[in-house]
């Protein structure tokens, strides 16, 4: 029944959490799949959470092309692209025009999704966006921006609870690198700190390394 049938998904997706967190990503990949293959279309907001959850795995399996096509089919089929689902697939696919080298639209995402965590006041998003957007503004030279982005992002990440922080775990990671980019050394080394005790108690040691 209905129940039952929402009970196997919900149990699907903490398989699929579990396996990433192991390393075992071609399990992780299998189950995602899975449960997009059983939502049904109406639960477009659902479809849209694990999906860019689906993308993260492809990326570290060293699909993009694929993580990118679900990212995209999934924004294109929410009522609402700038709600908090719509808003995580946009950080999702800056986070792919990084890995692709398309830092034009990695800009181009992360200031949607800026704009857009910013309506929704949800300072998670807001701190995820940012700090990718940084790394945007690095990548495309826009150096003074980045370095407002920078400061910005270091107050937002700061604020977040690490349970907070835990959910946007890779923007955070990346905001660190970026920081070491830019030379702000100190800096750098207290957020990724943070991010590897957070990863290591959350179970996330696929960002470990």
């Amino acid at each position: 029944d209905h129940a039952d049938g929402g009970r196997r998904l919900g149990l699907l997706v903490s398989l699929a959490r579990a396996q990433g967190s192991a390393g075992q990503l071609e399990e992780s990949r299998r189950a995602l799949l899975e449960v997009v293959r059983l939502l049904p279309p109406e639960m477009a907001q659902e479809r849209g959470r694990v999906i860019a959850l689906c993308a993260k795995v492809e990326h570290l399996l060293g699909a993009p092309a694929e993580g990118r096509g679900l990212l995209l089919d999934a924004l294109h089929a929410l009522p609402e692209p700038s709600s908090h689902e719509g808003t995580q697939l946009k950080i999702e696919l800056a986070s792919d025009s990084f890995y692709g080298g398309d830092f034009d639209a990695m800009h181009r995402w992360a200031g949607e999704a800026l704009d857009a965590a910013e309506a929704l006041d949800d300072r998670g998003l807001q701190a995820a966006a940012t700090a990718l957007l940084m790394g945007a503004d690095y990548m495309t030279t826009r150096i003074a921006d980045a370095r407002r982005r920078g400061r910005e992002a270091g107050r937002l990440i700061d604020l977040l609870s690490d349970d907070e922080l835990a959910v946007h775990l890779n923007a955070a990671a990346w905001f660190g690198w970026t920081e070491v980019f830019m030379e702000s050394f100190d800096s750098a080394l207290r957020h990724l700190d943070r991010c590897l005790a957070v990863a290591r108690a959350t179970g996330q040691s696929h960002l470990l390394v």
